[in-house]
């Protein structure tokens, strides 16, 4: 697909000059999207998103929005409002709807067959018990019960 709205066709095209300067959010389509995050938040209070740009500049758009982060409320708004746009111009003109990205998928961790915090059930807490009780021991036998910390954790693991 070709890209008619970046800064040479701009300049290089009288009729598509003039349509951007009355409509500056037209600008959005060619600037990249880190600049798009960086710009301040008055900037996207002057565009007014008007009824007479089309559905696809509207998606033109809304396509090279980034991703906001929660605390550019202004940045947000713009686009929820430019999503409710692109509804009621798509609703109106009975105009599929543009295509949904889809939603990454959430990896989840499977459970262990037995779960549970007491040592019959040979969950992961009995495991690690058992692992203790091995060092407990192997310490025990080499230093012979010489020593006051290998008793003492001796008899807490007991």
């Amino acid at each position: 697909m070709k890209r008619i709205y970046t800064p040479a066709s701009i300049v290089n095209d009288p009729d598509l000059y003039n349509r951007v300067q009355k409509y500056p959010e037209l600008k959005l389509i060619a600037l990249e999207p880190n600049i798009i995050i960086k710009m301040h938040e008055s900037d996207y209070r002057t565009y007014s998103l008007a009824m007479a740009l089309t559905i696809d500049e509207l998606r033109a758009i809304r396509a090279n929005m980034p991703k906001f982060r929660r605390d550019q409320k202004v940045q947000v708004s713009f686009v929820e409002t430019l999503d409710n746009k692109i509804e009621e111009k798509s609703s109106k003109a009975d105009i599929p709807a543009a295509p949904k990205k889809a939603a990454a998928k959430k990896f989840k961790l499977p459970k262990p067959a037995a779960s549970g915090d007491s040592p019959d059930t040979g969950g992961l807490f009995a495991e690690l018990l058992r692992k203790r009780g091995a060092i407990a021991a192997a310490a025990g036998d080499d230093d012979s019960g010489s020593s006051s910390s290998s008793s003492y954790s001796a008899r807490t693991l007991r």
